[in-house]
């Protein structure tokens, strides 16, 4: 994923000064503030969710490929499948390798979910795959920068995917969507006329009344450009975000070179390409554990250090989550 070939959303003299120590500290304090406010918006969804949830859950096993994109908050949602009854990952693209090559990207899909997979099939259970590129209707320049905004590309590095994951006999009889969303209108669009569940329909019409998204109205509400100052690194992104365009979203099941590359280029997409003034709030570096999962394991000292970020630019908090209720709390922040 390449930044360069996209300007910087802010202009220099919104760069200018930056905030003293003291100032920087009162505004890391107000976004600690503002990430347990929206934890607990969430985490009321979640809640929200728990009868369907659970007996989705009982039924079918998922899992949802995307891309760390920020304004991709509501896609798991936009198929119509409950708050939180899927695995959620995410990478710099939703490629699964840094490749683009099909094949180890089924790889890894399946070193992380095979057993997933091969124990739901033993249980009788629904098995889905959904992989879900992005796009940007409002602005065609605003799509996905892994694949350099070309939808082209995107569809078929996924129907390749699509292809090679179904060829895998772990995965022999599961259904596997491949559908572009829509960041402007939450709507899913599949690959080469395929039907997706009828429940998609529902589910986007209800995301564009509950999230402020007007869809086919006259006058439509675009919010096409970036706006985060976080990443969350873990396993469960919508129990600690109540809204889209706050936070990128890396799953912690990657690996760790990868993953720290995929931070890295987190961290330099909120620095210049987000419309948020880095000046007037930090960055917000959230390391997500839950009890199955042990987390990024590396000091906030070297982590800064690898992302050539000053003390004062960025906080790393740490936070735990319970997988099954989703309640989460914060355990650390910091900056070494």
């Amino acid at each position: 994923m390449s930044m360069e070939s996209l300007p910087s959303s802010l202009e220099p003299a919104q760069r200018e000064r930056h905030p003293s120590h003291h100032e920087r500290e009162i505004q890391k304090k107000e976004a600690l503030k503002a990430l347990a406010s929206d934890h607990e918006g969430a985490f009321k969804e979640f809640e929200a969710a728990k009868d369907a949830r659970e007996k989705r859950r009982a039924e079918v096993f998922q899992v949802h490929v995307a891309c760390m994109d920020e304004r991709n908050t509501f896609a798991s949602e936009a198929t119509g499948e409950p708050l939180g009854s899927m695995e959620l990952f995410a990478s710099v693209d939703g490629a699964l390798s840094a490749d683009h090559d099909p094949k180890t990207g089924a790889d890894a899909f399946l070193k992380m979910y095979g057993d997933g997979f091969r124990k739901a099939k033993e249980e009788g259970k629904e098995r889905v795959v959904w992989l879900m590129p992005h796009s940007c209707s409002g602005d065609s320049d605003a799509g996905c920068a892994g694949f350099a905004t070309d939808e082209d590309a995107q569809r078929a590095y996924f129907r390749s995917l699509a292809s090679e994951l179904a060829s895998r006999p772990e995965l022999e009889g599961a259904k596997i969507h491949a559908a572009m969303y829509d960041t402007d209108t939450n709507e899913l669009a599949s690959f080469d006329g395929q039907e997706l569940p009828l429940a998609t329909k529902d589910a986007v019409s209800r995301l564009q009344i509950t999230k402020g998204i007007v869809g086919d109205s006259e006058e439509p509400e675009h919010d096409q450009a970036h706006a985060g100052n976080r990443l969350y690194v873990g396993t469960m992104p919508r129990v600690w975000t109540a809204e889209r365009n706050h936070a990128y979203h890396l799953s912690s099941l990657i690996e760790r070179d990868e993953l720290l590359s995929g931070i890295t280029l987190a961290v330099n997409a909120i620095k210049t390409h987000s419309h948020v003034d880095t000046n007037k709030v930090p960055i917000v570096i959230q390391l997500d554990r839950s009890n199955e999962q042990p987390g990024l394991e590396i000091s906030n000292e070297e982590l800064l250090t690898r992302l050539n970020l000053q003390p004062d630019e960025a906080m790393v908090v740490r936070s735990q989550t319970d997988p099954e209720r989703g309640e989460g709390h914060v355990a650390q922040t910091g900056t070494a």
